[in-house]
């Protein structure tokens, strides 16, 4: 993946609590033409964020927080600018 990717899902299960999806947020990031959007088959197959999401979850309340899980691909220094566009 040359980009960055967004995930589909609306809810990350964790063993200690599931965390919400800020989905608000992922359809701002969706008009963005720079970011992909997942599949489920793609982010189960993905574990870098699975390892976070358990700590994040201890860390926070989970009704206080929402998480927007970001894949980011071998971006390009000339395109890391583009990704920095969300008000």
């Amino acid at each position: 993946m040359d980009n960055c990717a967004i995930s589909c899902a609306t809810v990350c299960e964790t063993p200690l609590g599931n965390l919400t999806v800020d989905t608000q947020t992922i359809a701002t990031l969706s008009k963005q033409i720079h970011f992909e959007k997942l599949t489920i088959d793609q982010e189960e197959e993905e574990h870098s964020l699975e390892m976070h999401m358990p700590w994040i979850a201890k860390t926070f309340k989970l009704d206080q927080i929402k998480v927007v899980p970001i894949m980011v691909g071998h971006v390009r220094i000339f395109f890391l600018g583009i990704y920095n566009i969300v008000e």
